[in-house]
């Protein structure tokens, strides 16, 4: 396929590569995908639909699984060490653009605190019109924050901000 593919092929796909690892023994499950094997499962994902690699098809205008620092680019910024050199982590969130675009952020946790607790939450996942989806989300959500690898991390982290409320 070199077409941009419909929501139920991608939904499909994912599904299909998810039974597969698990399956295969190389995840347990699919919330297991997300630790560790989101790049190369968006990667199996993108091979499944005919997509050959970075930057063909659907991929530039749709897809946060081209390369990690497209998420980077979009919503996470780098932090400098002090001798001026980029690091890979740790990364903050752009919380001011979230705010401006109405994402689903948790409240009652001042944006500092915000932008480091997800700015850690590194992940890898397709976006199709609009939609994102991953291993844990083959229909897509809305929202990235509304997937099940992002919003289990955010619940998770909220017990240490006993003021703050969920999505």
């Amino acid at each position: 396929m070199t077409d941009k593919p419909t929501t139920a092929e991608l939904s499909a796909a994912i599904v299909a590569e998810r039974e597969a690892w698990i399956m295969a023994g190389t995840v347990a499950d699919a919330r297991a995908i997300g630790d560790g094997h989101c790049y190369d499962f968006a990667q199996a994902v993108m091979r499944h639909l005919g997509v050959a690699g970075h930057g063909a098809g659907y991929a530039p205008e749709d897809s946060h699984a081209r390369l990690v620092d497209v998420v980077t680019e979009d919503w996470w910024t780098m932090v400098v060490d002090d001798d001026g050199d980029e690091e890979a982590e740790p990364f903050h969130m752009d919380i001011p653009r979230l705010r401006r675009e109405g994402a689903p952020l948790p409240s009652g946790i001042d944006d500092d605190t915000l932008a480091g607790l997800l700015g850690a939450m590194t992940h890898n996942w397709l976006v199709l019109d609009g939609r994102h989806h991953d291993a844990t989300c083959p229909e897509g959500a809305d929202h990235f924050l509304l997937m099940p690898f992002f919003a289990d991390q955010i619940t998770g982290h909220l017990g240490d901000h006993p003021s703050a409320t969920t999505l």
